[in-house]
């Protein structure tokens, strides 16, 4: 309920004005029904005569319902609905005001707890204008509700049957300056009532949230917050209660009394008090006080948690992005499915109206399926052209009998790549937070690695003595043998490898490279050792260089980009003097080393992005570039605390739908994918706000625990900000 950040903007200002009128008025009306018996109790106990009628508020209930029936409970409570209405829409919309203006006056930041004294006088404030309001309202209240004892204790008052009677009768015997009969009272009433109500309430709610290692009230359950408000408004009746009776007597002495108008003359403040102390001491200026605590704490418990729903509610409405077509989503395993499900259910379904296509490759159903349903999610992928995965464990012979699986399968990764081709491309989510231990790379490196043959299908042997080491080609239409010696062992043997690649593998990751490089508007370079390896290395550069002149090179020029083949070697100096900015083509070998070396380059393994592209850069996968973090999973299954980085998981989905947008021409999409992204970077280099393998980055072994927040709390953060983003670019406000 603190503030918003001042904004001097009519818009932001408006728009945080119109929800305190709408959730202070609805939260008040729904309280008032609850409240108005207890009220109408207390009044007619403060303002009985010197011989009291009623003993206590049993009585005074028992008599009203025996003599005037439960209609008698709810009389005058028309008036009451409407000052509630008015008072809480008054008393919320100041309030927040005023703090923001403070927050303003003093420098305070946004994102800081407003002080005691900032909490007192903004609530004193809200309390001095809502007594405007409140005085003639409750004025017309007190004389409905007394109006059967006006009838009981005087011979000759006539009552008045309705509000409207009230108030034109008042006015006519009093002028419109007789509607604001005991405004001192209310004022007094309301500016101390009020700052003793939310200060109350603000602070019973930050203890709660200590208590808990929480930091939003959103955290708080509703009992939790119903709890501090009935806090609250007991605090807010015994601060000032007797101000409260002698406004209640003046406004409803002269209903009391036996003289008509012509002779009556309304007590001051003073007089009145005097009056109630002489004629039925302390104990009358507390007359009601059980009553009305009795009253105020479910009341006020009502208005808070009303209020408070509301505007969460209200804070995590979004009028959802239509997406048209679907994303197959791959589940995982570990600490990344616990993740990955958060991030679902929390950033990505409250603002898009998506059709996901669900696959479970968690290890227990890839073997219960016999790994087919890792086969059906990359065959959707195929088809619907974007998928999004967690990470999932690739089991070992440990894993194997940790899960009592029937084998060992193979990866997820291998076997999705083996069905849909294409290259997979990582770059770093680059961090100004993030000391860089190469300080001089400014922009983004993205490794196109060709995750193909090479060493990874390689066939490796060990000789086991002397003997002759060959290779041969057999060609399948009869042709000559291409036969090689390739070595002659002696008696100690030694080791042996053959690999290969195929020119449809290399032409399409060239063609994938040249349409990310494009897609970027980054330079495109391509590294091999053809000098040493001139046959095989040099069929990767003549592939790379006769795509570019024949395909590429017009799409190139006018982007003012340029493609070139370096050694690697001198590729490698090259990006470790340089600043980033490119795409680089890499061999499998290469590829696995280097897009290692760049994500540490940039400050963290985990802060990686990617991405599965087809030759014809019509086909996505996307996924978190790291593990299912099983050290964590372990304390979590615990429950204990973690801080598991979830931001490259996080750039997963966006990756995918920001691809998936740019398919459908959904530009909205396009753009909320970017905004998430936006605030996950802005969540550590703006507010501060990481898991702990990044503060350890920072603060190495200094760091403390109040360096970064939990799993939990950082996704919770990301969510504050996208949605806010969000909301900014949509206008989607109530």
């Amino acid at each position: 309920m603190a503030a918003d950040a001042y904004d001097p903007s009519g818009s932001a200002r408006l728009s945080r004005a119109s929800k305190d009128v709408m959730f202070g008025s609805v939260a008040g009306m729904m309280s008032k029904i609850v409240e108005h018996p207890f009220d109408l109790i207390k009044v007619r106990l403060q303002t009985q005569p010197e011989t009291p009628h009623y003993t206590g508020a049993y009585d005074c209930c028992r008599q009203i319902l025996r003599s005037e029936g439960l209609r008698g409970l709810f009389r005058g409570v028309s008036m009451p609905l409407v000052g509630a209405t008015l008072e809480n829409a008054a008393l919320f919309l100041t309030y927040n005001q005023i703090q923001a203006l403070l927050r303003r006056a003093y420098g305070t930041p946004v994102d800081a707890e407003p002080s005691v004294s900032q909490l007192v006088l903004s609530g004193a404030g809200a309390g001095a204008v809502a007594a405007c309001v409140l005085t003639p309202v409750e004025l017309i209240k007190c004389k409905m509700q007394v109006q059967t004892m006006a009838q009981r204790y005087t011979a000759t008052l006539e009552p008045a049957q309705g509000a409207l009677s009230f108030i034109a009768k008042t006015v006519r015997e009093s002028g419109v300056r007789g509607l604001w009969l005991g405004f001192s009272g209310t004022l007094l009433r309301e500016t101390g009532g009020s700052m003793a109500w939310f200060t109350a309430f603000e602070l019973s709610t930050r203890e709660l949230l200590r208590l808990h290692g929480k930091h939003h009230r959103a955290d708080l359950s509703s009992v939790e917050l119903a709890a501090c408000g009935a806090l609250a408004g007991i605090s807010y009746n015994v601060s000032l209660f007797p101000a409260d009776s002698v406004k209640s007597m003046m406004q409803t002495e002269r209903e009391l009394q036996a003289q008509h108008a012509t002779t009556h003359k309304p007590s001051g403040f003073f007089r009145t008090l005097d009056k109630i102390y002489r004629t039925r001491g302390i104990r009358g200026l507390y007359a009601g006080l059980g009553v009305t605590c009795l009253r105020s704490a479910p009341s006020s418990a009502l208005v808070f948690l009303v209020y408070n729903k509301l505007e969460q509610a209200a804070e995590h409405y979004v009028q959802k992005i239509k997406v048209s077509g679907p994303v197959v989503e791959l589940d995982g395993d570990e600490m990344t499915r616990i993740i990955w499900e958060k991030i679902r259910n929390d950033l990505i379904l409250p603002f898009l109206d998506i059709d996901l296509k669900y696959y479970d490759l968690s290890i227990e159903n890839r073997d219960k399926t016999d790994d087919q349903v890792t086969i059906d999610a990359a065959e959707a992928i195929k088809k619907y052209k974007v998928g999004v995965k967690c990470a999932t464990i690739t089991p070992d012979e440990a894993r194997v009998k940790e899960f009592n699986l029937k084998k060992m399968w193979l990866s997820p990764n291998g076997t999705i790549r083996n069905i849909l081709g294409g290259t997979v491309f990582r770059e770093p989510i680059v961090l100004e937070k993030i000391p860089r231990p190469v300080p001089g790379w400014k922009k983004p490196i993205c490794i196109g690695r060709h995750a193909f043959g090479d060493q990874y299908r390689c066939k490796n042997f060990v000789a086991p003595g002397a003997g002759k080491l060959t290779i041969t080609f057999t060609p399948k239409d009869g042709g000559e043998k291409i036969e090689h010696e390739v070595f002659e062992y002696n008696q100690d043997g030694g080791v042996a490898m053959a690999m290969y690649n195929t020119v449809d593998s290399i032409t399409g990751f060239a063609h994938a490279c040249f349409h990310v490089a494009i897609d970027k508007q980054m330079p495109l370079y391509l590294s091999t050792k053809n000098t040493i390896l001139k046959a095989y290395d040099g069929k990767f550069k003549d592939i790379f260089q006769e795509l570019y002149e024949t395909t590429y090179k017009k799409e190139f020029e006018r982007l003012n980009i340029w493609y070139e083949h370096r050694l690697i070697d001198d590729m490698v100096a090259q990006a470790i003097k340089g600043e980033g900015g490119f795409v680089w083509a890499c061999k499998n070998y290469d590829g696995d080393v280097q897009s290692d070396i760049v994500a540490q380059g940039f400050g963290s393994l985990g802060m990686m992005t990617s991405e599965l592209i087809t030759p014809e850069g019509d086909l996505i996968e996307s996924e978190a570039a790291h593990g299912t973090v099983t050290r964590h999973y372990r304390e979590h299954q615990k429950g204990n605390e973690t801080s598991t980085n979830s931001v490259a998981s996080i750039y997963a989905w966006t990756r995918g739908l920001i691809f998936r947008g740019r398919l459908d021409k959904n530009e909205e999409l396009v753009q909320f994918a970017h905004s998430l992204e936006e605030a996950c970077v802005e969540a550590i280099d703006k507010d501060n706000v990481m898991t702990k393998d990044l503060a350890y980055s920072i603060y190495g072994k200094n760091m403390k625990r109040e360096h970064y927040v939990n799993t939990f709390e950082f996704l919770d953060h990301v969510k504050e900000l996208a949605l806010k983003k969000y909301q900014s670019k949509t206008k989607a406000h109530l």
